[in-house]
């Protein structure tokens, strides 16, 4: 759409009121789109994780998402719509929340701490190095800990 303003003959200004978006955004389009044309106006691929459906699942959500969304009896699609299909045709397995009683090197940096590192004051790196080390081996020798 702003670039569509701009070719027409508006200018930056009037095309970021027009569309009720920061001027700096407008130049910055305008600026891409002369530098490098339209390819530069193409969307880019989203980040974020990646998605756990399986193809199979995904083509069925995008089919149900079609259909939905092009209803000849009127209506819309809506997010409470989309979430009731995923519900009853898709399996969703929740994990359980992360858990520093469960984590084993959380158990062992505890005792680490607890029994060997805590309320220290160290002079250095090396200080710091030869008692982690101290504490490591004092942790690895017990070896009804250690299995």
């Amino acid at each position: 759409m702003a670039i569509s303003h701009f070719k027409s003959g508006k200018n930056r200004a009037g095309i970021a009121r027009i569309l009720n978006i920061s001027r700096l955004i407008v130049n910055t389009w305008v600026a891409n789109y002369l530098s490098k044309e339209i390819t530069a106006l193409e969307s880019k691929k989203p980040t974020g994780s990646p998605s756990f459906l399986k193809e199979q699942e995904k083509k069925a959500l995008s089919i149900y998402i079609k259909t939905q969304s092009h209803s000849e009896v009127g209506g819309r699609l809506t997010g409470e719509s989309i979430q009731s299909y995923i519900k009853t045709n898709l399996t969703i397995i929740k994990l359980p929340p992360y858990s520093l009683e469960l984590n084993p090197i959380e158990q062992v940096w505890s005792w680490l701490s607890q029994h060997h590192l805590a309320s220290r004051c160290f002079q250095g790196y090396d200080d710091i190095l030869n008692a982690c080390s101290d504490a490591w081996n004092a942790f690895i020798s017990d070896v009804k800990r250690v299995d």
